[in-house]
């Protein structure tokens, strides 16, 4: 993030997803502000709607936000060095 917040600073926001699955409202207004956009509340009922969706996360979608995933990283941890040590 470092790279892309020094090349395109200030039109990125950098949201940590452990603080966005914590407190999806402030983060979510956050996110919508930065944008541009006018903040509804129904913004947080994303996974009840009946819009189509065609992302491979199509079933991600439509789960609420929980904190189950945030350490999920960590099963990868043992290959991250290596990604380091890439050229830029």
């Amino acid at each position: 993030m470092a790279h892309w917040s020094a090349m395109h600073s200030p039109q990125i926001l950098d949201v940590q997803y452990e603080n966005l699955v914590r407190q999806p409202e402030y983060y979510a207004q956050q996110l919508v502000e930065f944008c541009g956009l006018k903040w509804r509340p129904e913004y947080l009922d994303f996974h009840q709607t009946l819009s189509e969706s065609f992302t491979f996360s199509e079933m991600a979608v439509r789960q609420p936000v929980t904190t189950g995933r945030i350490a999920r990283w960590q099963v990868y941890e043992k290959f991250l060095p290596e990604l380091g040590d890439q050229p830029d």
